[in-house]
């Protein structure tokens, strides 16, 4: 897992204090968690205009990112010629490529530490054959001599007791899926699977709001959104759960009945 580094000096940063007070905290958090972001993303501090509002920050900080030139946006220049140009729709952290690692050096490491486990669990695996050939090749020179340890007949299993799951306690035990059934087929209509747990809470957030529409509308409204974004790279979509805050529904196609989303009977009480 790739980090994100913060300098000790941040506080201090020239940068940083020339973002106003009233809105400093809030935007200096915002650059934090873009950046770690894009570190999990391996995106090369490029970060997609859709992911500050996603995290919960907003235009005028994402500006004032800009402003300071702690970000580049789209026609913005910079002296540092490894910072490159924004593209469309999207954010640049500025000097990323000196302070953080990047792409090819992350996966050139994660290679590098999967070749040496594999090589480390071949050297265990050749350890433990070795072991396991002298044991039965002791047991053979044994009972070439007509000794042999006393033991189970071999032409009688040992019975081996295993527990039995048809009581009502040990069914009741298993565990069971902490989604309710509503839920579980709306997210086999959306197109992108990540932050599950997040989705879920804001499912049940708006549905106790009672300001949900009815399954089956949601599931089509999942899948209009699903054939727009057809193709398109995966993190420029939308993740479920800001999806449901944001109530993207009501962006698709409107229900057959023509009498709009606000009409819809809503899930309410049943999950």
């Amino acid at each position: 897992m790739p980090w994100f580094k913060v300098d000790d000096g941040l506080n201090t940063s020239k940068k940083v204090l020339a973002i106003p007070r009233d809105v400093r905290m809030e935007t200096v958090g915002l650059w934090t968690l873009c950046g770690a972001w894009s570190a999990r993303e391996l995106t090369d501090g490029r970060i997609p205009d859709f992911v500050p509002e996603e995290l919960g920050g907003s235009l005028r900080q994402a500006d004032e990112l800009v402003r300071v030139q702690l970000w580049h946006a789209p026609g913005t220049t910079c002296e540092h010629s490894e910072c490159g140009e924004a593209g469309p729709a999207e954010y640049v952290a500025h000097d990323w490529h000196e302070y953080q690692p990047s792409r090819a050096d992350t996966l050139a490491k994660r290679a590098d530490v999967s070749a040496k486990r594999s090589a480390a669990g071949a050297k265990g695996a050749a350890a433990r054959w070795q072991t396991d050939g002298k044991a039965m090749a002791n047991d053979g020179k044994a009972m070439a001599s007509g000794r042999q340890d006393d033991g189970p007949d071999p032409t009688r299993p040992v019975p081996i007791k295993t527990k039995d799951l048809s009581t009502v306690g040990e069914r009741d035990s298993l565990p069971k899926s902490p989604y309710s059934a509503s839920f579980e087929e709306w997210w086999k209509h959306y197109p992108r699977k990540e932050s599950k747990g997040d989705a879920w809470k804001a499912w049940e957030a708006t549905r106790k709001a009672r300001t949900m529409p009815a399954l089956q509308d949601l599931s089509a409204a999942a899948d209009a959104y699903a054939r727009k974004v057809k193709g398109d790279d995966p993190k420029f979509v939308k993740l479920p759960a800001g999806w449901i805050r944001d109530r993207k529904w009501e962006d698709e196609t409107a229900p057959a009945d023509g009498g709009g989303w606000g009409n819809l009977r809503a899930l309410g009480g049943a999950a």
